[in-house]
C-alpha cells in the first residue's frame, strides 16, 4: 500500500516570507544606508580637497590660507553639514579621519608654513531603517585632506650660494685659486720679511708648475711640507720667496738653501720645506726663486746677473701658485661674488654636511625660504629677531632664512658630494643621464652631451651623469642665454620643459646680498634663490647646435679631486610651474600647491 507524500509547498513560502521580512529587507536597508553613508564621505572627501587646494594657495600666509579654506567651504556645503565656518589649531590631529568637532566647524591645522591640513565639517547622514532595527539612526561622516604649497626642484637645493651683486646669472666657473683669477687673500697680520735685493730679473728662469704636490694642509709639518718645483734653468737657485700677490710685495716669506736645503737642477727644485709661517696661513700664495750673478765661462749676459725669476712670461703668469689648507671653489674673476658653502646642519657628523647636502639634499625638515627684507643693502640678519628661521644640528627647521657660511666649497666635500659619496650614499652626479625628454618634440630623449645617454668618466672609474642644460629647452634652436639674462620675457617664460627636475645636474642656489666674510662671524639673510645647472656648455649653445667651453661637461678634476665645476645660473620665470620633486616653498614664484595625503 502506497503513502501519498504531503504537500510542502505552503511551507516554502511561509519559509520566504519570514527571509523577507526579517533578512532580506533588513540587509537591502543596511545596504542602502551604507551607500548613502559612503557616498556622503566621497561629497565631503571632495569639498575637503578642494578647500585644502584653496587654502594652500593663501600659503605661507596662514591668516589668508584660513580664509580661504572657509570660503571654499562655504561655496561646496554638503548636506548634512551645520557650518561650513572653519578654525585654526595648534594642536596635532592624529585621528586619521580628524575628530569631530562639536561646533561642526572645520578644523585648519598648519603642520608648517609650506603645508596645511584641512578637516572638513562632519556632515550628519540620517538612516531610514537602521533606527528600526535599533541601530543608530544616523551617522556623521568627515574626511582630512593636506596639501603642500612648494617649489618644483627646491628638493635640489645646493650648500653653496651665489652673491646678488656677483656670480647670480649666466655661466660662471667654480676653480681652485690656485688654477685661476681668484678673489685675493690677504693675511690677517702683515708679515714681515719682504723680498731683499735683486733689481734685475732673470730672463732665462721660467716656472712651469707644481707636480708635487699641488697643495699643502694648514699646518703641515715635516714631509707634508715638501713640495717640488719644475721649470727651466733652475740649477743655481739660492732662494725661494712665498708671496700673497703677483707682484712682489712687502708681504712675502724667503727660504734660503744654506738654512732650508733643497735639490736644485736645470728641470726642477726638489725638497722645498714650506715653512710654518706659510702653511700657517691659508689660502693662495705664489712663488718666485732668486739666482745669483755666475761669472762662468762662456756665460750669458743675462746669467752673469743676480735677480728672482720673471713676474709674467709672454703675457703668462711665471710664478708658481700654491695652495695651503683646502683649496676652495670660488667664482673666477669676481671680487664681489663668490661661491661659498652654507653651513646647513644635519643630524649626522658637521665634518659631512657639506658633502651630504650636496649628494642627498638637505635634510628634512629643514628647507631654505628667502627672509623677508633681506637685501643688497640689508645683508644681515639676527636670530632674535622677528620672522628670522635658524636651523641647529638639533632643531632642523623649515622655512630657515637665516644662515651662516663658509667662503668657499672644498674641493675634498665637491668630489664627495658630486661624485664618489660617503660610505652608505652616492654622489650626486651617480646617476644615468636623463632620458625621456621632449618626445613629442620628435627628439631622440637622451640629454648627454651629443644627445646621448652615456654617462661621462671624468674620475676614473667613477661614471657620472652627462645632461646639458639645453636638451630641456623646449624651442631647440633657442640659446641658453634666452634664460641666462635678470629679465625674463618672451621666449624666455616658460622655455624650460618639467623634465628638467629630474636632472641630478639641476639645482637650486640661494643669494645673499653680500659676499660673507670668514665662516662664523656674521649671519646672512637669503635675498633671492636662483636655478641653476652644472654644465659645460657655453652661453651660445643650443639642442639642435652645442658648443661647450669645456671638454669634460662642466667637470673637471685634477689629482683626484674636483678642481672646478662650471655652472649656468639662469632666471626662475624660464622654469614650468608644476613639475616633479616638489620641496617647500622657498619664497620667490608663484607655489606649486598639490595634494599630499
Amino acid at each position: 500500500m502506497s503513502v501519498r507524500p504531503r504537500d510542502e509547498r505552503g511551507a516554502i513560502v511561509v519559509v520566504f516570507a519570514v527571509c523577507l521580512v526579517f533578512v532580506l529587507i533588513p540587509l537591502t536597508a543596511l545596504a542602502v544606508d551604507a551607500g548613502n553613508a559612503f557616498q556622503r564621505r566621497r561629497e565631503v572627501q571632495s569639498q575637503a580637497d578642494l578647500a585644502a587646494l584653496a587654502g594652500g594657495a593663501g600659503l605661507p600666509n596662514h591668516s589668508t590660507a584660513l580664509d580661504y579654506v572657509a570660503g571654499n567651504l562655504g561655496q561646496n556645503k554638503k548636506i548634512g553639514q551645520v557650518s561650513t565656518a572653519a578654525v585654526s589649531s595648534t594642536t596635532s590631529l592624529n585621528d586619521p579621519l580628524c575628530a569631530l568637532r562639536v561646533d561642526g566647524r572645520a578644523t585648519v591645522w598648519f603642520i608648517n608654513a609650506n603645508r596645511v591640513k584641512v578637516c572638513a565639517p562632519g556632515a550628519k547622514v540620517d538612516f531610514g531603517f537602521a533606527g528600526a532595527m535599533g541601530l543608530p539612526d544616523s551617522k556623521t561622516v568627515t574626511a582630512e585632506a593636506t596639501v603642500s604649497a612648494g617649489t618644483p626642484g627646491a628638493s635640489a637645493e645646493m650648500p653653496f650660494f651665489g652673491v646678488a651683486n656677483g656670480c647670480d646669472y649666466g655661466s660662471h666657473l667654480l676653480s681652485q685659486p690656485a688654477n685661476v683669477s681668484f678673489d685675493t687673500v690677504t693675511p690677517p697680520n702683515p708679515l714681515a720679511l719682504p723680498v731683499t735685493d735683486g733689481a734685475n730679473l732673470q730672463q732665462t728662469m721660467t716656472l712651469t708648475g707644481l707636480p708635487t704636490p699641488t697643495y699643502v694642509a694648514q699646518d703641515a709639518v715635516g714631509p707634508a711640507a715638501k713640495i717640488t718645483i719644475s721649470g727651466n734653468k733652475l740649477a743655481s737657485v739660492s732662494r725661494i720667496a712665498f708671496l700673497r700677490g703677483t707682484t712682489l710685495t712687502p708681504q712675502a716669506i724667503e727660504i734660503d738653501k744654506t738654512t732650508s736645503p733643497y735639490t736644485a737642477s736645470n728641470g726642477t727644485i726638489d725638497g722645498i720645506n714650506v715653512p710654518p709661517s706659510v702653511t700657517s696661513q691659508p689660502g693662495v700664495w705664489w712663488m718666485r726663486v732668486y739666482k745669483p750673478a755666475t761669472t762662468t765661462s762662456g756665460s750669458t749676459a743675462q746669467d752673469k746677473k743676480d735677480g728672482w725669476s720673471k713676474e709674467t712670461t709672454g703675457g703668462s703668469v711665471n710664478m708658481v701658485p700654491l695652495q695651503v689648507g683646502l683649496d676652495v671653489l670660488s667664482c673666477d674673476g669676481k671680487s664681489d661674488g663668490n661661491f661659498g658653502t652654507l653651513k646647513l646642519p644635519r643630524t649626522s657628523a658637521p665634518s659631512e654636511w657639506v658633502s651630504r647636502n650636496t649628494a642627498q639634499g638637505l635634510e628634512s625638515p629643514l628647507s631654505l625660504h628667502v627672509l623677508a627684507g633681506a637685501s643688497v643693502a640689508s645683508p644681515y640678519c639676527s636670530a632674535a629677531a622677528p620672522g628670522v628661521v635658524v636651523s641647529t644640528a638639533t632643531s632642523l627647521q623649515a622655512g630657515t632664512n637665516c644662515v651662516d657660511t663658509d667662503t668657499g666649497l672644498t674641493a675634498n666635500d665637491a668630489t664627495t658630494g658630486l661624485i664618489t659619496g660617503g660610505s652608505d650614499y652616492s654622489g650626486r652626479l651617480d646617476k644615468d643621464t636623463t632620458t625621456g625628454v621632449l618626445q613629442d618634440l620628435g627628439r631622440n630623449g637622451n640629454c648627454g652631451v651629443n644627445k646621448t645617454s652615456s654617462r661621462t668618466s671624468p674620475f676614473g672609474s667613477y661614471l657620472i651623469n652627462n645632461d646639458v642644460l639645453s636638451c630641456f629647452m623646449k624651442t631647440g634652436s633657442a640659446p641658453l642665454s634666452t634664460i641666462t639674462s635678470s629679465s625674463c620675457t618672451g621666449a624666455c617664460v616658460g622655455a624650460l620643459d618639467s623634465s628638467i627636475f629630474r636632472s641630478p645636474r639641476f639645482c637650486y642656489a640661494p643669494v645673499l646680498g653680500t659676499k660673507p666674510t670668514s665662516g662664523g662671524s656674521n649671519m646672512y639673510g637669503i635675498v633671492d634663490a636662483r636655478p641653476c645647472f652644472i654644465t659645460g656648455e657655453s652661453p651660445t649653445s643650443s639642442y639642435d647646435a652645442q658648443s661647450t667651453l669645456d671638454a669634460t661637461n662642466g667637470l673637471k678634476i685634477s689629482n683626484n679631486r674636483v678642481s672646478s665645476i662650471r655652472v649656468i645660473f639662469f632666471n626662475r620665470e624660464a622654469l614650468p610651474a608644476y613639475g616633479p620633486n616638489v620641496g617647500d616653498y622657498i619664497g620667490v614664484g608663484t607655489p606649486a600647491v598639490q595634494l599630499v595625503k
